[in-house]
């Protein structure tokens, strides 16, 4: 289940879509998994962003994605525009029930990041794996956006070195995966953010940051897989 807000469903410079709309990460992901030879169904009933909420990717049909997840029916995702933690919190128990994920792969707080966000990532935590505690689950540092956050950063740096640790002694299937630090010139220097991978010039990535992103997923399932074999 790729959960999260805009940058899961795949925005880009919307509503005019000058950026070529090819699923977010989901088409890199779908292909390195496909390659690897791996038996996975992406699932989710978001159906953003075909629904014309924020403009049409297609411009009417006549501008269709190179790759195309919808071919092979994996078009599935739970990414909503907009929403922030507390908004995933409050139908993430449906959301469980209804679509039964083995894994889910999580990248949620660019939206309303602030002092708060910390608790609130936990909470959510806590309640996934009450709906499900087999569940498997890879937690994002989330991107960033395109001028520095220190809330962001503690954001990221809470998930690394506390979340993760703290979910994982309780015994649960959980990791992480670094999604803010392909956006660095610096990788040592997290305000050096490089505004050329933002398709908005704020938080959406462009094509081949999608693609970097999807990378970073396809060796953390990698990992996690081994992990709990």
């Amino acid at each position: 289940m790729p959960l999260g807000d805009s940058i899961t469903a795949g925005y880009m410079d919307n509503p005019v879509w000058d950026h070529p709309f090819e699923f977010g990460y989901r088409s890199g992901l779908h292909k390195r998994m496909n390659a690897a030879g791996q038996d996975f169904v992406f699932v989710g009933e978001s159906p953003e962003p075909f629904c014309g909420k924020h403009g049409d990717p297609t411009h009417g049909g006549s501008v269709l994605p190179a790759y195309d997840l919808r071919t092979w029916g994996q078009a599935h995702h739970r990414g909503y525009s907009g929403r922030k933690i507390r908004d995933i919190h409050q139908h993430i128990r449906a959301w469980i029930t209804e679509d039964r994920p083995d894994l889910i792969l999580l990248m949620i707080g660019i939206n309303g990041i602030g002092v708060n966000s910390i608790e609130q990532l936990d909470e959510l935590l806590g309640t996934i794996f009450e709906s499900d505690p087999a569940v498997g689950l890879i937690v994002a540092q989330i991107p960033p956006l395109s001028a520095y956050n220190r809330d962001l950063y503690s954001y990221n740096h809470f998930i690394r070195n506390v979340l993760i640790g703290f979910y994982h002694d309780k015994g649960f299937n959980v990791s992480t995966v670094d999604l803010y630090t392909p956006y660095l010139t610096d990788p040592d220097d997290p305000s050096s953010i490089d505004p050329a991978w933002f398709s908005n010039g704020k938080n959406h990535p462009t094509n081949a940051m999608y693609d970097q992103i999807a990378e970073r997923w396809f060796q953390a399932i990698n990992t996690f897989l081994k992990s709990t074999k």
